[in-house]
């Protein structure tokens, strides 16, 4: 849950300095944690083979972070350099394989 942007509108005041109307943005916010983020889902495989040796053991492993590579929302920001401003998303980890290898004495 969050609590996310509904609307927006323009508060207008007199600059006595400019001698003219200027305006700024207010934002009307929902009700803390009344929205929902799209389910969140993701897929992470990976495998792993040991060797004994006289020495120790070495180990080799080899993952997939979000194999299926789902774009699960972070956050959600408005980019105010467009009119009407556009509603964006950062999303979290994309695919990510990775390898590695682990050396035991």
């Amino acid at each position: 849950p969050y609590a996310g942007t509904l609307g927006r509108y323009r508060m207008y005041y007199w600059d006595p300095v400019r001698q003219e109307w200027r305006y700024y943005w207010i934002t009307i916010e929902a009700d803390r944690n009344s929205l929902r983020f799209p389910a969140y889902h993701r897929l992470d495989v990976g495998a792993s083979k040991a060797w004994e040796f006289r020495w120790g053991t070495l180990t080799v492993r080899a993952d997939i972070i979000n194999l299926y590579n789902n774009k699960n929302v972070m956050l959600y920001y408005y980019d105010m350099s467009n009119e009407p401003p556009v509603q964006r998303k950062v999303t979290m980890i994309p695919f990510f394989p990775s390898v590695g290898v682990e050396v035991r004495f």
